[in-house]
């Protein structure tokens, strides 16, 4: 369920208007990842903080009194920004990362519906072989987001 209040804050962010802000996943060999989320404080989240984002996400129906204790214990606020930064195990059944495994070893595999945040990096634990973003680095793809 911590997938769940990530994607359900980020949900209720981009559907409240512009915002702008980072998102980056960092997969382990395993297939877990570390998401690491931030929110710039500007327009209409100028004076946001973690307890207002956190009031917003307690009106959706799917968040549990856990997922929101979870969110306390994972943001963390500057002046400037928003941080969310949190452990997803592989294996929670809404992994974006796949384990390919082929005759010559095995591959994960990134595929995710992305959020309209700016930019979204995916770092990866090895060199990339395919990607449909922009490739950073041998093992970091970008994706815009649309603003």
């Amino acid at each position: 369920m911590k997938w769940l209040i990530g994607l359900a804050l980020v949900s209720i962010l981009v559907f409240s208007g512009c915002i702008s802000g980072d998102l980056t996943e960092t997969v382990k060999t395993d297939g877990g990842i570390h998401r690491f989320v931030s929110i710039d404080k500007t327009g209409l989240l100028m004076n946001a903080t973690c307890k207002s984002l956190k009031n917003m996400t307690q009106n959706s129906p799917d968040v549990k009194v856990s997922d929101l204790e979870f969110f306390e214990q994972v943001c963390r606020e500057t002046d400037s920004e928003i941080i969310i930064e949190f452990d997803l195990p592989y294996g929670n059944g809404k992994d974006p990362v796949k384990i390919i495994e082929k005759e010559d070893g095995k591959y994960l595999r990134y595929e995710a519906e992305l959020v309209s945040i700016t930019t979204t990096k995916v770092v990866m634990p090895s060199k990339v072989t395919s990607h449909n973003g922009e490739l950073l680095n041998e093992n970091t793809v970008a994706f815009k987001g649309s603003t």
